[in-house]
């Protein structure tokens, strides 16, 4: 994974509230394999440092059916926000599909043998998963009772020009809102858990897509 910039946040009495890398990664077979990561950068002299630590993730949490395990509650905002995101995406992703069915979101060959089996145990035919000259693409991408599948960078892009801006009135789906409404609780209590009550506006939003 490459983060081309990053920048550094106004530390303050209640601590330092900035960005979070996350990265999405497969169970390894061997519970017991220990996490290596590495870290490398330069500054904006041109100065390279790098950093290595082993992380030993605990049993517990790779078993199948264990409960999510947080190290912080920082982390566990990030990651909250980010199936936040997902599920928008997804939901904008199936409308912009009905919107203009004759231009498929395709997703890049490379991602189509994972893409979504990876992410989701469910099975793929329910996303209608169909090849295309370029790619695949996906009947469907928000299902209720399945995953938040996190769409692959370059389907957005090619959807509008650099200048390009394009509204269309709001709508959700039967799918759709089925999908946000089940999401809708668990967001609700990781609100609650981390103790953030700014999040309150993700959660307006929410509620406002569920009721259209």
């Amino acid at each position: 994974m490459k983060v081309h910039t990053l920048f550094p946040s106004p530390k303050s009495e209640e601590g330092i509230k900035g960005g979070v890398v996350l990265l999405r990664m497969r169970r390894p077979a061997d519970a017991a394999t220990p996490l290596v990561l590495e870290a490398s950068y330069e500054d904006r002299e041109g100065n390279k440092f790098s950093s290595v630590r082993t992380v030993e993730v605990p049993a517990k949490v790779l078993q199948d059916g264990a409960a999510e395990y947080y190290q912080s509650s920082g982390v566990q905002k990030a990651v909250a926000l980010a199936r936040y995101t997902d599920i928008l995406h997804g939901w904008l992703l199936d409308q912009w599909a009905s919107v203009d069915p004759g231009q498929p979101i395709v997703i890049p060959q490379c991602d189509c043998t994972s893409f979504p089996a990876w992410y989701c145990p469910v099975p793929v035919d329910l996303y209608s998963a169909q090849p295309t000259a370029d790619g695949c693409a996906l009947e469907r991408w928000l299902l209720p009772d399945a995953c938040l599948l996190p769409p692959p960078p370059p389907l957005w892009p090619p959807l509008l020009g650099r200048w390009e801006r394009q509204s269309q009135p709001l709508a959700v789906n039967a799918q759709a809102a089925a999908a946000l409404g089940e999401f809708l609780p668990y967001f609700e209590g990781q609100v609650e858990a981390v103790g953030d009550p700014s999040l309150g506006q993700e959660v307006e939003v929410l509620k406002k897509l569920v009721a259209a």
